[in-house]
């Protein structure tokens, strides 16, 4: 499995998460969590950087079209071209921002839903702003039928609005992918703080049973997690603008996942989903764009006064290259029968410039190109010409519809000069 050959039991990976997620073997985690950025229109600034303290942690949470590598929508179209649709409706009605947000994470709720295993989970932490939008794109990807909860996450907030009802909640989603995924009961404290009484019964032996249990079991409001606006210890702070309390990650871990299994946090910021699944005893592997997350986290076990968590400290490995994935065999066809195959398919054309070509004179390339986690297989393969081909590059292919585009403008300007000049 490739948690045993390419993973340690703890890692972190610093950089873009879609060709980290790309570069994994399909079907190892059993429970991923994402707390992205949430289309808030707020640059996040870093409240504590006059300290010394997370030199990096601050990000920008505005989003347009500038900001999405268009070859993005291209792949959601390829795999999952109604939920293009979906998005470009709601873009006509809440604007381009919505577009650009919800394209940026589509693309990588695709390859989450293939890393998943088909017992897995996943939980999409957002707010009340972008939540619905999000929903109707992981309907879309991971199929309505696999919606499972809406979690309101509410807390106390000590500044108030003036012009509209306070907001203190956020959303938590979370879906299945499609198998028999793992949930276990959790119980959360009533708020009367009284114990819940269960039935007795005799057991085999005549004796009776009568048990108290603490609190009740947890529905889908949370309202008993404290943010980090009110009452949480200034150990557990870090300083970074959008940290979640680790009480929160561990009712999630513990609820969809066992001891031993892989969680995976492609957003870990300060890492703390990586800090929660160590305290559980269960693999974790997060991603950052920040070099602080690795940092971060080995600071947070070191502070915990477990013995077992301080020690795991020294074993986290700073992942900075893509692995490379073990599961390819079978995904991947002899030349000879590919590339007829797809001959036909393209209609007997280049793929990018679309003219009629020569199957002998036909190049083959990658969609995605491998330095950006594309993989040697089947789906991942078309044909180009030679020119499309060494225009396109390691780029995608609106990349090459552009220089496609101006090269035909540039063409039929020549050819316009010409015939104004011979007249």
């Amino acid at each position: 499995m490739q948690t045993d050959s390419l993973f340690p039991r703890r890692a972190i990976y610093t950089g873009d998460n879609l060709p980290f997620l790309r570069s994994m073997n399909s079907g190892i985690a059993d429970l991923i969590y994402l707390d992205p950025p949430f289309n808030s229109g707020k640059q996040w600034a870093n409240p504590v950087r006059a300290a010394g303290r997370l030199a990096m942690a601050e990000f920008k949470d505005t989003w347009d079209l500038g900001d999405i590598h268009a070859d993005h929508e291209y792949e959601m179209a390829r795999h999952f071209p109604e939920a293009v649709e979906l998005i470009d409706a709601m873009a006509r009605v809440n604007g381009e921002s919505w577009k650009a947000y919800l394209i940026y994470m589509g693309v990588r709720l695709m390859e989450m839903r293939r890393v998943l295993k088909k017992t897995g989970s996943i939980y999409y932490h957002c707010d009340p702003v972008m939540s619905h939008g999000v929903k109707l794109l992981m309907d879309s990807i991971f199929g309505g039928g696999n919606f499972q909860n809406e979690i309101v996450w509410g807390y106390e907030k000590p500044r108030s609005a003036s012009k509209i009802w306070r907001r203190n909640h956020d959303i938590v989603l979370f879906y299945s992918k499609g198998g028999a995924h793992t949930f276990n009961v959790q119980r959360v404290p009533t708020l009367d703080g009284k114990f819940e009484l269960r039935k007795p019964f005799k057991r085999p032996d005549g004796s009776v049973w009568n048990a108290k249990l603490p609190g009740k079991q947890a529905g889908s409001w949370w309202y008993d997690i404290p943010s980090f606006a009110t009452r949480m210890t200034a150990k557990e702070r870090t300083g970074y603008p959008t940290q979640k309390p680790v009480a929160l990650l561990e009712r999630i871990i513990k609820a969809s996942s066992n001891a031993g299994d892989l969680i995976v946090d492609p957003f870990c910021g300060c890492a703390t989903t990586c800090l929660a699944a160590e305290k559980l005893g269960r693999n974790w592997l997060g991603m950052d764009l920040s070099e602080e997350a690795a940092r971060l986290v080995v600071d947070r076990l070191r502070q915990e006064s477990d013995r077992v968590l301080v020690s795991a400290a020294d074993d986290i490995a700073h992942l900075q290259k893509l692995p490379k994935r073990t599961d390819l065999d079978g995904l991947r066809t002899d030349d000879r029968i590919l590339r007829p195959r797809l001959y036909k398919y393209q209609n007997e054309k280049c793929r990018g410039c679309e003219r009629g070509v020569d199957l002998q004179d036909m190049e083959n390339d990658h969609i995605i190109a491998r330095k950006r986690g594309g993989q040697d297989i089947d789906d991942n393969i078309q044909l180009l010409c030679a020119r499309c081909n060494r225009s396109k590059g390691d780029r995608g292919m609106d990349y090459l519809r552009r220089r496609i585009l101006q090269q035909r403008t540039e063409e039929e300007m020549q050819n316009w000069r010409r015939t104004r000049n011979a007249a």
